[in-house]
């Protein structure tokens, strides 16, 4: 239930300062709410999966490790899903997929 409020301030505190603000204001708090929605959620799933303890330094160490741990190994999937969809040959047209012919609806 906390999760919420937390969710709920940040968000609210963000749309009131975005009526208030420039709109180089608004882009660079909309940036910072990103971010720190980002961090939370992240933070909550790895605290799930890893029934990490909070309660005393060393937990807290270990937690942090973990987390660290977690956030490059996604770095490391994104950097090796980028990579393999720019060495895809994107312009190649001499597969089966276009010399298909079509079913008509009637006969399926």
């Amino acid at each position: 239930m906390i999760i919420w409020i937390i969710v709920a301030v940040v968000l609210i505190g963000g749309f009131a300062y975005i009526k208030l603000g420039s709109t180089k204001d608004q882009i660079k708090l909309v940036l910072v709410v990103l971010l720190a929605l980002f961090l939370f959620g992240t933070i909550l799933v790895v605290y799930a999966s890893n029934k990490l303890e909070l309660t005393t330094t060393k937990g807290l160490i270990d937690a942090g490790k973990v987390y660290l741990g977690w956030l490059g190994n996604g770095f490391q999937n994104l950097k090796a899903l980028a990579g393999n969809a720019i060495g895809m040959d994107w312009e190649s047209t001499n597969g089966t997929f276009f010399n298909k012919t079509e079913v008509p609806q009637d006969k399926r």
